[in-house]
């Protein structure tokens, strides 16, 4: 398996249980940045960064158009949307050839911080976009969880071990 290719050329989107197939032209799921904050004690030759947790986790949805169902969940920056970005992962092996698809799904939970009004201009479709403030993303592939990062219940699991079970334990939570 060393000589394959894995590829994603496609997604659809489902925000509250709804559909929004030819609805998002593009999805950005969120840069996971780990915070770092500078160690350096006294007797340290040197100075070296320690993770403390992450950076706010925001991703965008770009419209195609206006859509009133879409509109109104959007809208709302105190209630949150849940949904996952779905598509199909293929593999093709040292010959060329597809040999492979798999599920490729981004989980994720949040609160719109922004309500597009649009850009207009002759000929070309009307698009605007929205960032959501996120609080919960997981990715699974062929149904196995590669990452889960839950901020507000402080849970960080990666290929099945979770992170802060002990620092959970020790805050008593």
């Amino acid at each position: 398996m060393a000589n394959t290719r894995k590829k994603i050329s496609n997604a659809n989107v489902y925000v509250n249980g709804a559909s929004l197939l030819g609805k998002v032209s593009e999805a950005t799921m969120p840069d996971i940045t780990i915070k770092q904050i500078d160690h350096g004690p006294l007797g340290q030759h040197g100075v070296t960064s320690l993770p403390v947790g992450f950076d706010k986790l925001e991703m965008s949805l770009k419209w195609t158009s206006f859509y009133n169902d879409v509109i109104a969940s959007m809208a709302d920056g105190y209630n949150s949307i849940s949904g996952q970005l779905r598509s199909s992962q293929e593999t093709y092996d040292a010959g060329g050839g597809r040999s492979a698809e798999e599920s490729f799904v981004y989980f994720f939970r949040g609160r719109p911080t922004n309500l597009p009004t649009g850009s207009f201009k002759q000929h070309e479709n009307a698009e605007g976009e929205t960032k959501v403030a996120l609080d919960y993303i997981k990715l699974e592939i062929a149904g196995s969880t590669q990452f889960e990062i839950d901020v507000v219940n402080n849970v960080y699991i990666v290929n099945g071990v979770d992170k802060l079970a002990t620092y959970r334990a020790n805050l008593g939570i």
